[in-house]
Protein backbone atom coordinates (compact mmCIF):
# COMPACT_ATOMS: atom_id res chain seq x y z
CA UNK A 1 0.00 0.00 0.00
CA UNK A 2 2.61 2.12 0.87
CA UNK A 3 4.64 1.40 -2.32
CA UNK A 4 1.46 2.45 -4.38
CA UNK A 5 1.29 5.69 -2.67
CA UNK A 6 4.20 6.45 -3.29
CA UNK A 7 4.10 5.65 -6.96
CA UNK A 8 1.12 7.67 -7.22
CA UNK A 9 2.87 10.80 -6.04
CA UNK A 10 5.65 10.43 -8.33
CA UNK A 11 3.40 10.12 -11.28
CA UNK A 12 1.06 13.36 -10.07
CA UNK A 13 4.89 15.17 -9.74
CA UNK A 14 6.00 13.85 -13.16
CA UNK A 15 2.66 14.92 -15.52
CA UNK A 16 2.82 18.16 -17.21
CA UNK A 17 1.79 21.37 -15.56
CA UNK A 18 -1.32 22.34 -18.14
CA UNK A 19 -0.73 25.89 -19.69
CA UNK A 20 -2.74 28.83 -18.52
CA UNK A 21 -5.40 29.77 -20.85
CA UNK A 22 -4.69 33.54 -22.69
CA UNK A 23 -7.70 34.48 -21.78
CA UNK A 24 -6.83 33.90 -17.45
CA UNK A 25 -3.41 35.98 -18.23
CA UNK A 26 -3.75 39.22 -17.38
CA UNK A 27 -3.51 42.07 -19.59
CA UNK A 28 -0.44 43.61 -20.28
CA UNK A 29 0.05 47.34 -21.12
CA UNK A 30 0.41 48.08 -25.42
CA UNK A 31 3.76 50.42 -25.80
CA UNK A 32 3.28 50.83 -29.29
CA UNK A 33 1.68 54.21 -30.40
CA UNK A 34 -1.14 55.16 -32.60
CA UNK A 35 -1.63 56.78 -35.01
CA UNK A 36 -2.71 59.62 -33.60
CA UNK A 37 0.36 59.40 -30.65
CA UNK A 38 3.00 59.23 -33.77
CA UNK A 39 5.43 61.99 -34.41
CA UNK A 40 6.66 62.44 -37.55
CA UNK A 41 10.41 63.03 -37.86
CA UNK A 42 10.00 65.83 -40.82
CA UNK A 43 7.17 68.52 -41.50
CA UNK A 44 6.13 70.53 -43.91
CA UNK A 45 3.50 73.52 -44.19
CA UNK A 46 2.13 76.77 -45.29
CA UNK A 47 0.44 79.60 -43.81
CA UNK A 48 -1.48 82.41 -45.08
CA UNK A 49 1.00 85.29 -42.80
CA UNK A 50 2.12 89.01 -42.59
CA UNK A 51 5.11 89.94 -40.88
CA UNK A 52 6.00 93.87 -40.19
CA UNK A 53 9.43 94.71 -39.46
CA UNK A 54 11.14 98.25 -38.78
CA UNK A 55 14.49 98.81 -41.29
CA UNK A 56 17.10 100.84 -41.65
CA UNK A 57 19.26 102.39 -44.56
CA UNK A 58 21.76 104.68 -45.65
CA UNK A 59 20.06 106.01 -48.24
CA UNK A 60 16.78 106.89 -46.61
CA UNK A 61 15.01 106.99 -43.11
CA UNK A 62 13.85 104.05 -40.96
CA UNK A 63 11.24 102.55 -43.00
CA UNK A 64 8.46 99.89 -42.37
CA UNK A 65 8.62 96.09 -44.22
CA UNK A 66 5.56 94.48 -44.16
CA UNK A 67 6.21 91.00 -45.83
CA UNK A 68 3.37 89.14 -47.21
CA UNK A 69 0.97 86.61 -47.82
CA UNK A 70 2.72 83.65 -48.06
CA UNK A 71 5.22 81.61 -45.56
CA UNK A 72 6.66 78.72 -46.24
CA UNK A 73 8.31 76.04 -44.02
CA UNK A 74 10.17 73.03 -43.03
CA UNK A 75 11.24 71.64 -39.48
CA UNK A 76 12.71 68.55 -38.12
CA UNK A 77 11.75 66.91 -34.92
CA UNK A 78 14.99 66.64 -32.71
CA UNK A 79 12.98 65.19 -29.71
CA UNK A 80 9.36 64.51 -28.56
CA UNK A 81 9.57 68.30 -27.30
CA UNK A 82 11.74 70.12 -29.27
CA UNK A 83 12.20 70.91 -33.09
CA UNK A 84 13.87 73.33 -35.54
CA UNK A 85 12.62 74.67 -38.59
CA UNK A 86 13.53 77.46 -41.23
CA UNK A 87 11.20 79.65 -43.08
CA UNK A 88 10.86 81.56 -46.34
CA UNK A 89 8.94 84.80 -47.07
CA UNK A 90 9.00 87.04 -50.00
CA UNK A 91 6.79 90.22 -51.17
CA UNK A 92 7.08 92.99 -53.33
CA UNK A 93 5.92 96.39 -52.60
CA UNK A 94 5.27 98.97 -55.59
CA UNK A 95 5.30 102.23 -53.43
CA UNK A 96 4.38 105.01 -56.47
CA UNK A 97 4.34 104.48 -59.98
CA UNK A 98 2.91 107.09 -62.41
CA UNK A 99 3.40 108.52 -65.52
CA UNK A 100 1.85 112.08 -66.18
CA UNK A 101 2.16 115.03 -68.18
CA UNK A 102 1.93 118.93 -67.60
CA UNK A 103 2.17 122.33 -69.25
CA UNK A 104 4.29 125.06 -66.78
CA UNK A 105 3.73 128.27 -66.81
CA UNK A 106 6.14 128.90 -69.60
CA UNK A 107 4.08 127.20 -71.65
CA UNK A 108 6.57 123.98 -71.65
CA UNK A 109 5.63 119.99 -71.17
CA UNK A 110 6.69 118.99 -68.20
CA UNK A 111 6.84 114.82 -67.93
CA UNK A 112 7.27 112.58 -65.20
CA UNK A 113 7.97 108.73 -65.17
CA UNK A 114 8.72 106.80 -62.29
CA UNK A 115 8.97 104.21 -60.00
CA UNK A 116 9.54 103.22 -56.49
CA UNK A 117 9.37 99.69 -54.69
CA UNK A 118 10.99 97.51 -52.06
CA UNK A 119 11.52 93.68 -52.00
CA UNK A 120 11.73 91.84 -48.80
CA UNK A 121 12.87 88.46 -48.03
CA UNK A 122 12.24 87.24 -45.09
CA UNK A 123 14.24 84.23 -43.39
CA UNK A 124 13.05 82.99 -39.75
CA UNK A 125 15.51 79.94 -38.45
CA UNK A 126 13.24 78.79 -35.12
CA UNK A 127 13.48 76.62 -32.29
CA UNK A 128 9.55 75.06 -31.53
CA UNK A 129 9.49 73.64 -28.05
CA UNK A 130 6.24 72.14 -27.01
CA UNK A 131 4.57 73.52 -23.99
CA UNK A 132 3.05 69.81 -22.56
CA UNK A 133 4.11 67.11 -20.32
CA UNK A 134 2.63 64.62 -23.15
CA UNK A 135 3.80 66.13 -26.45
CA UNK A 136 1.45 63.93 -28.82
CA UNK A 137 -2.00 65.50 -27.32
CA UNK A 138 -4.20 66.80 -30.26
CA UNK A 139 -4.80 70.31 -28.83
CA UNK A 140 -1.35 71.65 -27.68
CA UNK A 141 0.73 74.98 -27.60
CA UNK A 142 4.75 75.11 -28.58
CA UNK A 143 6.81 78.61 -27.91
CA UNK A 144 8.73 79.82 -30.62
CA UNK A 145 12.63 81.22 -30.20
CA UNK A 146 15.17 81.98 -32.76
CA UNK A 147 16.19 84.45 -35.40
CA UNK A 148 14.88 86.19 -38.92
CA UNK A 149 17.00 87.30 -41.46
CA UNK A 150 15.42 89.80 -43.50
CA UNK A 151 16.96 90.85 -46.81
CA UNK A 152 15.70 94.49 -47.87
CA UNK A 153 15.74 96.49 -51.14
CA UNK A 154 14.37 99.64 -51.75
CA UNK A 155 15.03 100.80 -55.17
CA UNK A 156 13.70 104.22 -57.60
CA UNK A 157 14.26 105.23 -60.85
CA UNK A 158 12.59 108.65 -61.68
CA UNK A 159 13.16 110.87 -64.48
CA UNK A 160 11.69 114.58 -65.23
CA UNK A 161 12.29 115.88 -68.03
CA UNK A 162 10.93 119.93 -69.78
CA UNK A 163 10.41 120.65 -72.95
CA UNK A 164 11.82 117.34 -74.11
CA UNK A 165 14.84 117.94 -72.04
CA UNK A 166 15.72 115.41 -68.90
CA UNK A 167 16.12 117.83 -66.11
CA UNK A 168 16.39 115.84 -63.26
CA UNK A 169 16.76 111.73 -63.08
CA UNK A 170 16.93 109.79 -59.85
CA UNK A 171 17.68 106.19 -60.19
CA UNK A 172 19.47 103.73 -56.98
CA UNK A 173 19.42 99.89 -55.48
CA UNK A 174 19.64 100.01 -52.60
CA UNK A 175 19.81 96.57 -50.68
CA UNK A 176 20.41 95.71 -47.04
CA UNK A 177 20.27 92.96 -44.48
CA UNK A 178 18.83 92.65 -41.21
CA UNK A 179 18.99 90.38 -38.07
CA UNK A 180 16.10 90.15 -36.04
CA UNK A 181 15.59 88.16 -32.41
CA UNK A 182 12.52 86.30 -32.77
CA UNK A 183 10.10 84.73 -30.35
CA UNK A 184 5.60 84.13 -30.06
CA UNK A 185 3.14 81.06 -29.56
CA UNK A 186 1.59 78.69 -31.58
CA UNK A 187 -1.42 77.27 -31.28
CA UNK A 188 -1.83 73.73 -32.88
CA UNK A 189 -5.05 71.33 -33.75
CA UNK A 190 -3.84 67.88 -34.87
CA UNK A 191 -6.91 67.13 -37.74
CA UNK A 192 -5.66 63.70 -38.80
CA UNK A 193 -2.85 62.03 -38.12
CA UNK A 194 -0.41 63.27 -40.50
CA UNK A 195 -2.29 67.03 -40.69
CA UNK A 196 -2.65 70.19 -38.11
CA UNK A 197 -3.94 73.46 -37.78
CA UNK A 198 -1.72 76.08 -36.72
CA UNK A 199 -2.59 79.54 -35.52
CA UNK A 200 0.99 81.80 -35.02
CA UNK A 201 1.79 85.15 -33.51
CA UNK A 202 5.89 85.95 -33.17
CA UNK A 203 7.32 89.58 -32.22
CA UNK A 204 10.56 90.86 -33.52
CA UNK A 205 13.39 92.93 -31.97
CA UNK A 206 16.83 94.30 -34.27
CA UNK A 207 20.00 93.66 -33.30
CA UNK A 208 20.81 96.59 -35.22
CA UNK A 209 20.86 100.30 -33.97
CA UNK A 210 17.81 102.01 -34.31
CA UNK A 211 15.59 98.84 -35.66
CA UNK A 212 14.16 98.50 -32.08
CA UNK A 213 12.32 101.29 -31.50
CA UNK A 214 9.27 102.72 -33.55
CA UNK A 215 6.21 100.89 -34.53
CA UNK A 216 5.51 97.58 -32.90
CA UNK A 217 7.14 94.69 -35.00
CA UNK A 218 5.33 91.60 -34.80
CA UNK A 219 3.56 88.79 -37.50
CA UNK A 220 0.75 86.54 -37.54
CA UNK A 221 -0.01 83.40 -39.76
CA UNK A 222 -2.96 80.64 -39.87
CA UNK A 223 -1.98 77.32 -41.83
CA UNK A 224 -1.36 73.64 -42.33
CA UNK A 225 1.19 71.39 -41.51
CA UNK A 226 1.73 67.90 -43.13
CA UNK A 227 3.87 65.61 -41.00
CA UNK A 228 6.44 62.37 -42.73
CA UNK A 229 9.32 60.15 -42.09
CA UNK A 230 11.56 59.66 -44.60
CA UNK A 231 12.26 56.10 -43.90
CA UNK A 232 9.75 53.54 -43.60
CA UNK A 233 8.69 52.22 -39.90
CA UNK A 234 9.99 49.27 -38.53
CA UNK A 235 7.44 46.45 -37.84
Amino acid sequence: MLTGNLNSMCRAQDAPVPAQSAAALPAQPSTQKTKWQHQYRYYAGAQAAAQLYRVVNTGYSVQEAIVKPLYLFAGYQLTPHLAVQAGFLHSTLVESEGNYTYTNQANQQVAYAGKREMLDTAVPVLLRFRLAWKPTHRVYLDALLGSTLLFHRYRADETVTVGGQVQNHVNYDLPTRHLYITGGLSAGFRIVPRLDFLVEATGFRGVEKYSSGGPKQFGLGAGLRYGFDLSKPSS
